[in-house]
């Protein structure tokens, strides 16, 4: 058996701490991408979060009596829509720019790519026809009594809609962000 040379375990030690590095610089790549999914996760809930308590306002108002007071009525739920609607283009915005939500789910998994563009289009076209309903209300006849029944059926098919896309996007996220698909675990 030959002896070692002296200084092996320093060559030894040595190559433990380049693989260290690399091993660290590897995890740390992760951690980053980790740190960055949470980020967008948490911004993504944050902003439904908000949506919805808007949504809970919304709705108590198109609850509420509106025979003999259609205007009044009228005026409040107008108020929140639109704030509904400034709202959630905002949240469109936000998952649409550099590093956002769906900036992250391509990166996160190329595979959902598709998956991704068709929310992205569901959320333009509710917000194209949030923004002609809008319109349409704006250029009402004053002296027109609103259709309390139409506006109240009209508003609940766009909050479905957001919460639809709100679940979409959160299985989305979840699949993208929180599941492992790796082999041979």
């Amino acid at each position: 058996m030959q002896p070692l040379p002296r200084n092996s375990h320093r060559v030894e030690s040595e190559n433990s701490v380049a693989q260290g590095v690399v091993i660290d610089s590897r995890e740390s790549c992760f951690s980053d991408r980790r740190l960055q999914h949470d980020a967008v996760t948490t911004q993504t809930h944050l902003e439904h979060g908000g949506l919805l308590n808007l949504i809970h306002q919304l709705e108590s108002k198109l609850a509420a009596a509106a025979p003999g007071r259609e205007r009044e009525w009228f005026g409040r739920v107008l108020q929140d829509l639109r704030q509904l609607t400034l709202d959630f283009r905002e949240h469109v915005e936000s998952a649409g720019t550099s590093g956002g939500l769906f900036e992250e789910m391509r990166t996160a998994a190329p595979n959902l790519l598709s998956r991704v563009e068709r929310l992205q289009q569901r959320q333009d076209g509710l917000l194209q026809q949030l923004k002609s309903w809008i319109s349409q209300i704006d250029n009402h006849r004053k002296v027109d009594v609103p259709d309390f029944a139409d506006i109240r059926r009209r508003t609940a098919a766009a909050i479905e809609e957001i919460r639809s896309i709100q679940a979409q996007e959160n299985d989305l996220i979840f699949e993208c962000f929180h599941t492992d698909l790796g082999v041979g675990d």
